[in-house]
């Protein structure tokens, strides 16, 4: 016989099952209906149950003993756009809406295509009496058995290192599976993806004409052509120059959820989005942000 886990300070389980698909459950005496991890000893509630001081478990299991349980997943970075050189943070959260318990279900959230598996971080947190395999922070892709009780969650932060030379949709994708001894009433909500598209881009530009003078300008620097009164007509196809060395030019500065604020916005209007952190340029009626230097 060989002993696995600690031994439990609860009250004793006074009936023992066994599946024919190789699980072993226990009825405590104090209610609750409980499955064993035959590795580690670590017990999940599957089931409430009433307290009983005659339970009898002794009879045999000839048939598999299966239980259902509503597993659901999401995924949100709660931005819409991303930048290549950033980083973004998923926050994924696997959960149970019951009627019964799961232990090891299997949670994944592959790398993303084109993203290096050292670029991706994560940690897990479980809530409401749920478990995660994963321990410190990890990376990768993530491949978890969760343990699941009724309403129980597992939260994991997921972040992801954009690499410069990346194009295209960024897409976080992630699925829970049941194991062989639950079944699942409702699988549209097993998988979750969160999509970002490139930020809006600009090229460079091609004309290479020297352009018109800018008329107008402030500036703060001992610039020589200014004693010579050429500047600000140094600076090209300007409606005004602004040049400082020692301060900074604030736009307009909002959050997302108050860009709404302005009522008109104009075709090429810019402010600052405190919220996902870029300038925004107002183009084809939607405020994009502005920071990537090249088009895909």
């Amino acid at each position: 016989m060989t002993f696995i886990g600690t031994n439990s300070t609860v009250s004793p389980f006074g009936a023992m099952f066994a599946s024919s698909t190789g699980e072993v459950y226990g009825s405590l005496n104090t209610g609750g209906f409980y499955q064993f991890n035959l590795i580690n000893g670590q017990r999940t509630l599957i089931s409430s149950s009433p307290a009983s001081n005659s339970n009898d478990g002794a009879h045999c299991v000839t048939a598999p003993i299966a239980f259902s349980a509503d597993l659901y997943t999401t995924t949100t970075d709660g931005v819409s756009t991303y930048a290549p050189g950033t980083s973004v943070t998923y926050t994924v959260v696997v959960g149970n809406n019951g009627p019964f318990g799961v232990q090891g279900a299997t949670v994944s959230v592959p790398v993303p295509a084109g993203i290096p598996a050292a670029n991706i971080t994560y940690t897990a947190v479980g809530a409401g009496g749920a478990t995660s395999a994963v321990t410190g922070t990890q990376t990768g892709a993530v491949n978890d058995l969760a343990n699941l009780p009724l309403n129980g969650t597992v939260t994991y932060t997921v972040t992801v290192n954009i690499p410069v030379t990346y194009t295209g949709n960024l897409t976080n994708t992630v699925s829970v599976t049941s194991p062989p001894n639950s079944t699942d009433p409702i699988t549209a909500n097993n998988t979750a993806t969160d999509t970002n598209v490139q930020s809006v881009c600009y090229n460079p530009v091609t004309n290479t004409a020297a352009g018109i003078d800018t008329r107008l300008g402030i500036t703060l620097q001992k610039n020589s052509s200014v004693g010579t009164g050429n500047w600000p007509f140094t600076r090209k196809s300007a409606h005004m120059a602004i040049e400082s060395n020692t301060q900074g030019f604030v736009v307009t500065r909002l959050a997302t959820a108050n860009l709404s604020d302005i009522t008109t916005p104009q075709e090429g209007m810019m402010v600052f989005d405190t919220t996902a952190k870029c300038l925004k340029i107002y183009s084809d009626g939607v405020w994009r942000c502005f920071s990537v230097p090249s088009c895909p």
